[in-house]
């Protein structure tokens, strides 16, 4: 599955590095590119299942809003 949906994730543009983080994922949009940063330490299912949930900010329109604090962004989860 991992494959398939990193497939897409190049189809569509987006780039994903996997960092050394505390969380799980998170999307953003750096020098104009989309890119999902994934925690290198999660497991095949959770790298797959935070891909796609991450995905679904791009797929949603979300890098074209500004999250001004922790409690919009809450709401967005």
């Amino acid at each position: 599955m991992l494959p398939k949906i990193c497939r897409k994730e190049k189809e569509l543009g987006i780039k994903i590095d996997y960092i050394e983080m505390e969380d799980n994922g998170h999307f953003g949009i750096f020098n104009d590119l989309p890119v999902i940063l994934i925690n290198q330490n999660l497991d095949k299912i959770d790298t797959s299942l935070t891909i796609l949930h991450e995905m679904a900010y791009f797929l949603n329109g979300e890098c074209d809003k500004y999250i001004t604090n922790h409690f919009q962004n809450d709401n967005l989860e």
